[in-house]
C-alpha cells in the first residue's frame, strides 16, 4: 500500500495533490485540515442502507455452522448481536462520522454451501447518510 501512495502523483495536470483530495474529500477543510461536515442546513429524510459480505469457509465448518456444533456456540446469533452493536457503535470508530440514532438495524445470515452471506441493513431520520452503520 505504502508504495502505490508513494507513486501517487503530486501535480497532476497542474492541480496539487492536496488541492484533488480537498476537491473529491468531504471531510478535508480549505486549508487540508480534517474537518467534520456540517449537515445542519439538511433537512432531515428518511435513509436507509444495505452492505454484505460473504465469509469463504471450508465444507467442514459450513456444516458446523449449520449444526450449531462449534466450540464456541451459534456463530449466526453472535453475527446478528455482533453487526447490531457494530452499527450502532460506528462514530466511535470512525473518525468524523457523525453519531446518528438508527431507527433500525437487521442482520440476516445465510449460511450456503460455500460459506456464509452476511447482509446488514441500516434506517434512519436524519440529516445524514446510514451507509457507513451497515459495513
Amino acid at each position: 500500500m505504502f508504495r502505490a501512495w508513494a507513486a501517487f502523483p503530486r501535480v497532476l495536470n497542474g492541480v496539487s495533490l492536496q488541492r484533488r483530495l480537498q476537491a473529491t474529500l468531504s471531510h478535508v477543510d480549505s486549508g487540508g485540515q480534517a474537518s467534520m461536515v456540517d449537515v445542519s442546513p439538511k433537512p432531515s429524510s428518511t435513509r436507509t442502507a444495505t452492505a454484505q459480505a460473504f465469509v469463504e469457509l471450508s465444507p467442514e465448518t459450513v456444516e458446523l455452522v449449520r449444526s450449531a456444533a462449534l466450540k464456541k456456540g451459534d456463530i449466526v446469533s453472535v453475527t446478528k448481536i455482533a453487526g447490531i452493536m457494530a452499527a450502532k457503535r460506528t462514530s466511535d470508530v470512525i473518525p468524523l462520522c457523525h453519531s446518528l440514532a438508527l431507527d433500525h438495524v437487521d442482520v440476516t445470515v445465510d449460511i450456503q454451501s460455500g460459506g456464509i452471506l452476511v447482509e446488514c441493513l441500516a434506517k434512519t431520520t436524519g440529516r445524514t447518510g446510514v451507509e457507513m452503520e451497515v459495513r
